[in-house]
């Protein structure tokens, strides 16, 4: 996990508004709204362009399932920040992210394996 911090130090700063508007970049926040394949309208304001890009930077959502509430319990934000290896681990959710965390911590437990042996 202290890797996982370190590797998430490191690409931070490159993926950020101000890297990207300093790269030439206009980045632009607020609620938008498609009004066409070729436009796009953001705080009142109509824009134009050959390509949209939707970073809608979505938060996680926790479901309600019952008994949820009475054990631990972490959403895709949250993992990252941990210091130690669960002993166990269900992710819940198939699509991109939920894989993503899936693989990844099969792939830290699998390191951990090998360490040990």
């Amino acid at each position: 996990m202290a890797r996982v911090q370190h590797v998430i130090k490191t690409v931070e700063p490159h993926d950020s508004v101000e890297r990207y508007t300093q790269l030439g970049v206009e980045v632009l926040q607020g609620k938008a709204r498609i009004t066409s394949p070729w436009s796009v309208e953001i705080n009142g304001q109509s824009l134009t362009t050959r390509a949209i890009v939707i970073a809608i930077g979505a938060h996680p959502m926790v479901p309600k399932i019952p008994g949820l509430e009475s054990v631990r319990y972490y959403t895709s934000d949250a993992p990252w920040s941990l210091t130690e290896r669960p002993g166990r681990l269900i992710v819940l959710g198939g699509g991109p992210i939920g894989c993503k965390l899936a693989q990844a911590f099969a792939r830290l437990d699998l390191g951990f394996i090998k360490q040990s042996q």
